[in-house]
């Protein structure tokens, strides 16, 4: 009965040994588990500066990044390789094509998988980049812009036409008399890529400046529409 014993308590049941070498193989699992780094540990996350413009013609953006990878010249082994100075890994310049979702926005994090640090045991964290939308031209709202449309102050008070550069292509706006600087023109469908489709709206914000190089008689003139 006792060898029957001992043998039920060394069956094996769907895998998983019920046998008394239990606690020694768990710990011994538990301790090599605890020697590997954690996979997060092997990420890279980094800032991406984008334009309006590179959001909406949807090309490829290269990202240019340094990556620790696995020594080429000892395998990894470290020792006294003066390539990595014993450690096994060495810092390498990288460079890779990324293309955006057509609707992404400030702040958002992409995922590139596969792309982060190397470890001992070929495993491979992944990049995440998040995005810094970063323009002179647009200030950006979600799918919405704007854009600041300099006129003169004749043109603000009597009102005029201009052609502006869109994200679209080349429009006319008309802009009424007796406008404000501060003031906006909303163009509709000539923003972003919005989610679910179509695209935002472009506010054309006027700005009234006064031209640098004025003659005397147009400083003359000023000073009779500052009596009235």
């Amino acid at each position: 009965m006792m060898g029957a014993g001992t043998r039920s308590q060394r069956m094996n049941f769907g895998g998983f040994d019920f046998g008394g070498n239990q606690g020694q193989r768990t710990t011994s699992r538990r301790r090599t588990s605890q020697q590997q780094p954690k996979p997060e540990d092997l990420d890279i996350t980094m800032t991406l500066n984008v334009t309006v413009k590179d959001i909406f013609d949807q090309k490829p953006i290269t990202v240019k990044f340094n990556n620790m990878e696995r020594c080429t010249k000892c395998s990894g082994n470290g020792g006294y390789c003066s390539e990595c100075g014993g450690t096994g890994f060495k810092s390498e310049p990288k460079s890779i094509k990324v293309k955006l979702p057509p609707n992404i926005t400030e702040g958002q994090k992409v995922r590139i998988k596969g792309e982060g640090k190397s470890d001992s045991y070929g495993r491979k964290g992944d990049l995440y980049l998040i995005v810094n939308i970063k323009d002179k031209e647009y200030e950006v709202n979600g799918s919405d812009l704007t854009k600041e449309i300099e006129i003169t102050p004749p043109e603000a008070v009597l009102g005029t036409k201009k052609e502006i550069e869109t994200l679209h292509g080349k429009i006319s706006i008309k802009i009424p008399p007796k406008t404000s600087s501060g003031q906006s023109l909303r163009l509709k469908e000539l923003g972003l890529p919005k989610k679910g489709g179509g695209y935002g709206n472009l506010n054309a914000k006027i700005k009234i400046v006064i031209p640098k190089n004025l003659s005397d008689r147009q400083i003359e003139l000023y000073k009779k529409i500052a009596e009235l």
